[in-house]
């Protein structure tokens, strides 16, 4: 999904604007039901395909917009060319590796990563959440 998104070099402002608020709306939404699930609200838990898939969309969504900030954003990341570069930062943000290679400069690219953390934080205490529910059910 996110190596068909168009996306180019040569847009317009207008253009990347819309592509950073399509990719912001699909991780607010996936935010949005990690906190709903995390408080119980929801009418049932959330499975791990459907956990699987939530992670999906804020991958291609973080892709996307650190993707945008490195064609447009002059220096806001360092070692981000291509698309697969985005998709690398993002997996070794996502999952708390980072290596050190690629990296934000720019402010506004510290801005995304700060907000692509706290991300990471609430999704992996939905994770862990879930985890303990299916455990806890196991044993009744």
């Amino acid at each position: 999904m996110f190596f068909s998104v168009p996306l180019r070099a040569d847009e317009s402002t207008a253009a990347v604007a819309r592509n950073g608020i399509v990719a912001a709306l699909g991780v607010t939404l996936v935010g949005w039901v990690a906190v709903r699930q995390s408080r119980g609200s929801g009418r049932r838990a959330l499975s791990v395909p459907q956990l699987v898939m939530l992670a999906e969309v804020a991958v291609c969504a973080f892709a996307l917009i650190y993707y945008s900030l490195a064609i447009h954003g002059s220096g806001q990341l360092v070692g981000v060319h291509t698309r697969l570069d985005a998709l690398y930062f993002t997996m070794t943000t996502m999952t708390t590796v980072g290596y050190g290679d690629v990296h934000a400069s720019g402010q506004v690219a510290r801005a995304v990563v700060c907000v692509h953390l706290a991300f990471n934080l609430v999704f992996l205490g939905l994770l862990a959440n879930l985890v303990r529910r299916r455990l806890v059910a196991e044993q009744d």
